[in-house]
């Protein structure tokens, strides 16, 4: 029996004004996905590609799989799970919230919640200010190069969006050229979990993977490694971003112990999607762990949890 998984989530946007004006704008959304697919779609069509720019802006799912994936990562996201995940993190844009995002290793959580997310982020609202980390810098800053990359090198993406170029030089970070605030962060930069945070405030906090496989210890509890990096997490989330009240932080990890940073994440949740017929246990670690989707912490998260999950996702 096959999964049924939710359709796409429109996320509004001043600028879509395709999708403001329609009755139904899910149909548009359907119907544009139609055209793409078939590959027959107008290039030389003015009114097409204000089409596909506003649908990209107001559906994460569409921006990563065709415009994104015309030349990156993200051609082989799918149309079950990879819709659920990008529409939980679609509903992460209120101003404030704090949510996570852990499920097994590769179902492209990273692809759809980091680079990818950071992409879509910056493309409605180059004013925003974007702060990224990982276990190891080089990685943090990979996702800061894909996303450059999304924004210099896909053809596709330029002739939607060509207002998004890249200021400065330097690879490290991304400083958009049409952001219209002075800001002292870059509009996207790594950062060194880990390490020293002074003077870093963003407007979205991105965690990913902060923690390994390799810091458990022989009875597969956490090692000295990976308390280190909790308490480097949740000592620091407060002074990464601009405002607790108004900034945001998303973090996407895999569980691997009960006693990994996002325990303290997990603990005292309440299971609130009705639609989810699991009742809220311990989530179980690993690398093929069960998927666990939160959202809102410290206070009341909303949890969500796959009741079957597929084989992983290579690629």
């Amino acid at each position: 029996m096959s999964i049924q998984w939710p359709p796409l989530e429109i996320s509004p946007h001043p600028l879509a004004t395709t999708f403001a004006q329609e009755r139904d704008p899910l149909l548009v959304l359907r119907q544009v996905i139609s055209e793409v697919a078939s590959g027959t779609f107008p290039t030389s069509s003015e009114s097409f590609r204000r089409i596909l720019a506003d649908t990209g802006r107001v559906s994460l799912w569409f921006y990563l799989r065709f415009i994104c994936g015309s030349a990156g990562p993200y051609e082989k996201l799918n149309g079950d799970i990879h819709v659920d995940m990008c529409n939980y993190r679609q509903r992460l844009l209120k101003p404030g919230v704090k949510g996570a995002i852990l499920v097994p290793r590769s179902t492209y959580k990273t692809t759809i919640c980091s680079h990818g997310a950071n992409s879509w982020e910056l493309i409605r609202n180059p004013d925003l200010t974007i702060g990224c980390t990982s276990e190891v810098y080089d990685r943090a800053e990979s996702f800061v190069k894909q996303t450059i990359s999304n924004f210099e090198e896909n053809e596709l993406h330029k002739w939607l969006y060509p207002e998004f170029k890249k200021a400065n030089r330097t690879g490290d970070e991304l400083i958009l050229e049409n952001r219209t605030k002075r800001r002292v962060e870059p509009s996207l930069k790594a950062i060194t979990a880990g390490g020293a945070t002074a003077g870093i405030h963003v407007d979205l906090f991105n965690c990913d993977d902060i923690v390994g496989e390799d810091m458990l210890n022989s009875d597969r509890s956490a090692g000295a490694d990976m308390y280190r990096m909790s308490n480097w997490l949740h000592s620091n989330l407060r002074t990464l971003v601009v405002s607790w009240s108004q900034s945001r932080v998303v973090t996407v990890g895999t569980r691997y112990a009960l006693d990994d940073p996002y325990e303290r994440i997990t603990t005292g949740t309440k299971l609130i999607t009705p639609s989810m017929k699991t009742a809220i246990g311990r989530p179980t670690t690993g690398p093929r762990s069960r998927a666990v989707i939160l959202r809102s912490f410290p206070r009341p998260i909303r949890l969500l949890r796959s009741q079957r999950w597929p084989r992983p996702i290579r690629g």
